[in-house]
């Protein structure tokens, strides 16, 4: 433990953090040290209670039987040094560290011995033959390595490999391939530059990502690099026998990183990264104007998953899913050349309302129809949200963009809203601007606010919503008659309101907020 900090306080940052407040990293620095010195800590505590951090001036010894269970247990793939030493009540990861470094470098130590005989045999040369018959007695006593190794004088590590591979390939595997595949040398440049090439197109994409998510140094980052680079390495060297050193090297990685990984045992976060993706999948495949956030959103909304943007981009991206690209929007407004009013521009772009029927926006929109450039229809949307809970009060869809769709698109929603009284803000269109409309306004109590000539950014939301609505249901796609047009456009806004959630809403959809809202 790092000299200089008391006990008392080591011991009080520990139970701050097991109480759930803050995290490894905030904890080690505000204590001056690194995060991994104070992980050790709380495993100490985990393990010995407050006695942890109490000075005894001694070193804590171990049988040796339990340093044999403790390596046998590591070798068996039951935990990693940490999670061992917590279980076997051990002072640190780092002497289950040692005690496995040493079993592995078949050094005899006392330690390890059973009776007079030691569990480890220094290793040795065998021969085809005997690696059969060393296999064939391990099966026979049930996988005893250690006894094996005493039978035949092999290492413990021999006899453990050989029944591996025996089991995993068969006969095969016990056939000496040791310096049988393809060393550098005699890689051809072609191959060389193939097996680059994909290592490369790894290291770019990493690149790219590390960009998008900033500067910070996440461990989960360098993970996902290096994960597709060993498989790569793993699928070059399966299928071209190419040597795992040359290979390492042009990867740029060393070769025990590479055994680590092939040896690992698959996490809950691994298993939690395949169902997501397989999740995303599926969602895209639905719903394939998505992004990596709206992605995020509808697993939170449907499924209760929880996780940050920044990881479902990376599955994203190495599942290799993308939304459609926006189109640009063209307007179908057309302002008056003799406005008969215009109305301040109230609203002054704060498009959060705090209650329902306090604020409405509206604006008109154009689709086209047909079956070929002779017979091209039009059909016109108009719409007035709430820019509370983002629910369309009104939609009228008509075959003319004149003062009666937006008059009739008014009078739906003054017959679904008695009583309200919102600001009501549009653009300078000819029907907003005419006397007939200021009146209807002022007849129910409503206060008019337009945007400024030329600001479309005036009435963004509206303009967002637009948006939203013609790249998820309209562009890419063709509509031959009107039917199956305004079909489409009532199947999506009643999507938009019952299904489609949305961040700025808590994760919730329209209905659900405005329900929320009256329940309150």
């Amino acid at each position: 433990m790092p000299r200089g900090i008391l006990p008392e306080v080591k011991l009080h940052a520990v139970k701050d953090y097991i109480s759930g407040n803050g995290t490894h990293q905030s904890h080690a620095s505000n204590l001056g040290v690194n995060e991994a010195a104070f992980k050790k800590w709380v495993d100490k505590y985990k393990t010995f209670g407050e006695s942890a951090f109490l000075r005894t001036g001694h070193n804590q010894s171990y049988c040796a039987s339990l340093k044999k269970d403790v390596v046998k247990a590591y070798l068996n793939g039951e935990g990693s040094y940490r999670e061992l030493a917590v279980k076997y009540r051990i002072s640190s990861g780092d002497t289950v560290r040692q005690w496995v470094l040493k079993y592995n470098k078949h050094e005899k130590l006392n330690d390890y011995e059973t009776g007079e005989n030691a569990i480890m045999t220094k290793g040795r040369k065998t021969t085809f033959d005997e690696r059969v018959e060393i296999v064939k007695y391990c099966i026979a006593h049930n996988h005893n390595y250690t006894g094996t190794s005493e039978q035949f004088g092999v290492s413990y590590q021999q006899a453990r490999n050989y029944t591996i591979k025996y089991e995993k390939l068969g006969v095969a595997g016990l056939y000496d391939r040791r310096g049988k595949r393809k060393p550098e040398e005699e890689m051809t440049e072609l191959e060389k530059l193939r097996a680059e090439n994909r290592i490369l197109r790894v290291e770019k994409e990493q690149a790219e990502m590390e960009k998008t998510c900033g500067d910070r140094k996440e461990a989960g980052l360098s993970r996902q690099r290096n994960k597709d680079i060993y498989q790569i390495i793993k699928e070059e060297h399966e299928e071209h026998h190419y040597s795992i050193q040359s290979l390492c090297k042009i990867g740029k990685i060393t070769r025990a990183a590479y055994y680590k990984w092939l040896r690992r045992i698959e996490t809950a976060n691994d298993r939690l990264n395949k169902q997501i993706a397989g999740q995303l999948e599926a969602i895209h495949k639905e719903h394939p104007d998505m992004g990596y956030r709206r992605l995020n959103d509808k697993l939170r909304h449907d499924q209760g998953i929880h996780v940050n943007d920044k990881r479902i981009l990376r599955i994203c991206r190495k599942q290799q899913i993308r939304s459609n690209l926006k189109y640009r929007y063209d307007g179908c407004s057309r302002p008056s050349k003799n406005p008969s009013f215009i109305a301040e521009n109230i609203l002054n772009r704060d498009f959060h309302a705090d209650g329902l029927n306090k604020k409405w926006v509206t604006d008109v929109t154009e689709f086209k129809y047909g079956t070929s450039f002779d017979h091209i229809h039009k059909l016109y949307l108009s719409v007035i949200l709430d820019l509370c809970d983002h629910r369309p009060v009104a939609y009228v869809i008509g075959d003319h963009n004149d003062k009666q769709l937006v008059f009739d698109t008014f009078n739906l929603a003054v017959k679904n809203n008695p009583g309200a009284h919102p600001i009501f803000h549009s653009d300078r269109g000819f029907q907003y601007t005419s006397r007939a409309f200021h009146q209807k306004l002022v007849d129910a109590g409503m206060t008019q606010s337009m945007s400024r000539a030329a600001h479309c950014t005036d009435n963004g939301a509206m303009e967002g919503f637009w948006g939203i609505l013609k790249r998820e249901m309209y562009y890419g796609r063709k509509y031959h008659t009107r039917e199956e047009l305004v079909q489409a456009i009532t199947a999506y806004i009643d999507y938009y309101i019952k299904d489609r959630p949305q961040r700025c809403l808590g994760v919730l959809t329209p209905l659900e907020y405005h329900e929320r809202i009256l329940a309150a």
